[in-house]
């Protein structure tokens, strides 16, 4: 059979066959691919729109060690991916953490532990009994989205209390940190982006791990995926700018669908696998001739596609010693006059973690709006605003100024448009879910016959689950690649 993917994760990729199987090289289309040269399918061109493959898997390496300018860690011991990790032996022993450390306020207050915790977890026990709206009755009436939901029940808790007016304070500005981190964690630019009612859609077993680091880096995993296929397989720099996906306009009968690369180059196949992300997809609607079908407009359309970034600031030495990691509690705001203008983006930071994998570099992370922000400024910019911040909540005007800084912006990459999914109100009033519709491949019938499953979509948005990590990535690619060889009676 020829088949075509186009397999974008956070990258747009084409693939060719000649009588192939045309995957993306992010992991999804990786790991898609891996399954199909297990059942013999070899002659599969690989079509990659970036200069490299991985994705949104993207390790920079030093040589005193390495950082991840997109996925960070691997979450769940029990999926796919980490089998196939811990099998190729790059499963690492070093343990992660973020939002630990100290917590400052400006002027180098620290903010007591005790109250650090306690507001952590009178969140976090919002947040759990957010889960239950998902098994709820759909007449049952429930809060719209998480921002709703989180604020009302944060109030209470608050007039439960009976602090003095300081402690109240201090218990908002931390609950302030706490959503900083949640727009972060989801992708998102405010918590009114998420559906209240699919929150207890994500994740719901007990294998979940928080911060498993891959050996190398994540760019471990995508030279093994690599190597398990054709050297002659993997094409990169190769954008895609349509899919016929109900096309007879090259006269091939025979393979129906059509993929058009932006150097011109044409390649006939049956089946095009499409995993480019979510934010792509929505900015590239018209690249499908013909148009998709409604119902998959309407899926891609509503889910959600957010922007983070990451920071890494470099020094020569490590200057913050047994801070493990400086956490920034605003509070008041005549503490911050001097966020003004190009440095407003330093409001949409968390803190600054140290890194398990360079003792040298703390590591920001920004989201919403501000990481959006971010990518406008240069590293010279990103360095200097950082060391005022860091030197205002630290109370230390010694802070150093960074070595050199390097940064993501992953929302001005073109093949990916932003970070990672979410469930979006918009997402829970389409019915069926926009991910149940994605996840059938798109038919038609082909010169009469029963209907031919021509376009196939992967990656981590629609993962029932797992979306928005990278297990869900992988584990989305290698089921839609089984469904295809189901298809094609192969397996």
């Amino acid at each position: 059979p020829r088949l075509t993917a186009q397999w974008n994760l956070g990258i747009e990729k084409q693939i060719e066959l000649s009588p192939s199987i045309p995957i993306g090289a992010g992991l999804a289309g990786l790991a898609a691919a891996r399954v199909l040269v297990s059942q013999g399918i070899t002659d599969l061109k690989v079509l990659e729109a970036q200069d490299s493959i991985g994705g949104r898997l993207v390790t920079k390496k030093f040589d005193d060690g390495i950082v991840e300018l997109g996925a960070q860690w691997a979450h769940a011991s029990g999926s796919r991916m980490f089998d196939f990790a811990a099998d190729c032996g790059i499963i690492s022993s070093l343990e992660s953490s973020e939002g630990s450390g100290i917590y400052f306020y400006p002027g180098g207050k620290r903010v007591s532990q005790l109250l650090v915790e306690e507001i952590r977890n009178v969140v976090q026990d919002i947040l759990n009994r957010c889960i239950n709206f998902h098994y709820a009755e759909n007449d049952t009436k429930v809060p719209s989205t998480v921002a709703d939901f989180m604020h009302s029940e944060f109030e209470k808790y608050l007039n439960s209390c009976n602090d003095e007016e300081e402690i109240r304070e201090m218990k908002r500005d931390l609950y302030d940190w706490n959503v900083r981190f949640e727009v972060i964690d989801n992708s998102c630019n405010t918590l009114s982006d998420l559906s209240a009612r699919l929150w207890g859609q994500y994740g719901d077993d007990d294998c979940e791990q928080d911060h498993i680091n891959i050996t190398g880096g994540f760019t471990s995993l995508v030279d093994a995926l690599s190597q398990l296929l054709p050297q002659e397989a993997l094409v990169t720099s190769c954008p895609v700018s349509k899919v016929r996906w109900k096309s007879l306009a090259s006269g091939d009968e025979k393979h129906p669908c059509e993929v058009v690369c932006e150097d011109g180059t044409t390649y006939s196949a049956d089946h095009v696998i499409v995993t480019s992300s979510i934010g792509y997809l929505q900015n590239k609607l018209n690249m499908f001739e013909p148009p998709l079908p409604h119902d998959y407009q309407t899926a891609i359309k509503n889910l959600g596609f957010g922007t983070i970034n990451k920071i890494f600031l470099f020094y020569d030495e490590v200057w913050w010693r047994d801070l493990q990691g400086i956490q920034l509690v605003w509070g008041d705001k005549s503490l911050y006059d001097f966020v003004t203008g190009e440095m407003s983006w330093v409001r949409s930071i968390t803190g600054f973690d140290s890194v398990t994998t360079m003792d040298n570099v703390l590591l920001g992370w920004v989201g919403g709006e501000g990481a959006i922000e971010s990518e406008r400024l240069t590293e010279q910019e990103i360095a200097h605003h950082c060391t005022l911040v860091l030197r205002h909540f630290t109370g230390l005007p010694t802070v150093p100024d960074p070595s050199f800084v390097v940064r993501s912006r992953w929302s001005s990459n073109k093949y990916v448009c932003g970070a990672y999914s979410h469930l979006t109100p918009g997402s829970e009033s389409c019915n069926p879910h926009p991910q149940n519709t994605l996840l059938e491949p798109l038919s038609h019938s082909k010169n009469g016959e029963t209907s031919h499953c021509a376009v196939y979509f992967a990656g981590e948005a629609l993962h029932k689950k797992y979306y928005s990590t990278a297990h869900g990535a992988f584990d989305c690619g290698e089921s839609q690649a089984r469904k295809l060889l189901k298809h094609l009676k192969i397996s």
